[in-house]
């Protein structure tokens, strides 16, 4: 009964949410960025269908946020993301590549990086591609706790970059009230986000700090 509760989710998951701060199109700090890292949600599409069509909505929310930032300033574009569709051709990064073609990206500035099947281990094998200065980190809000964790990690001992994170996908899109509704089926799957997060910070930051 309390899981079903918006305002008991919506405490759960806003330190999550809220962690990294929004950046806007119109901010100069994009002007920085040497490079933009993509990582990769989820793609569901084993038939042809519309290049729109079949992705999850952190995949997309993702790499269109990634081409708002490339159009204010075209750096390389690096898409993760390993075999962990239920096919095996074409891959997540080969649906990406053609996404963002289509987006108006330049070839030349598409990067793919088809390693991965999980935050870190992307992370791991983009991180020693990139180019030293400011890499923008495109991912869902939720998981940008981690993601700093991992990049203060991989920065240690893998080379200079500053981090410019962007959170996209986010819960919590409009303010909230204590008070108490009909059960909802949409906080019970908040909440085990917001479990899920906090476990994997606990269980892959832990095991190497």
């Amino acid at each position: 009964m309390l899981c079903s509760q918006s305002f008991f989710s919506t405490w759960l998951i806003a330190p999550l949410d809220n962690f990294a701060p929004i950046v806007k199109a119109s901010d100069p700090v994009i002007q920085s960025n040497n490079s933009i890292f993509v990582l990769a949600c989820f793609l569901d599409k084993q038939k042809k269908l519309p290049i729109v069509s079949g992705w999850h909505e952190c995949s997309l929310q993702r790499l269109v946020q990634a081409v708002i930032l490339y159009n204010k300033n075209p750096v390389p574009i690096y898409v993760s993301g390993g075999d962990f569709l239920s096919v095996n051709e074409p891959s997540y990064t080969d649906f990406a590549n053609e996404l963002l073609l289509n987006l108006g990206v330049k070839e030349e500035h598409i990067v793919l990086v088809p390693e991965g099947t999980n935050t870190m281990e992307e992370m791991a094998a983009v991180y020693p591609l990139l180019p030293h200065g400011q890499v923008a980190i495109v991912s869902t809000s939720t998981h940008m706790n981690r993601i700093s964790k991992f990049d203060r990690f991989l920065n240690t001992s893998q080379g200079d970059l500053t981090s410019l994170l962007v959170p996209v996908d986010h819960l919590i899109t409009r303010d909230t009230e204590f008070s108490f509704n009909i059960p909802a089926s949409y906080s019970v799957d908040i909440v085990e986000r917001a479990l899920y997060e906090y476990l994997a910070v606990f269980a892959h930051v832990f095991s190497f700090e």
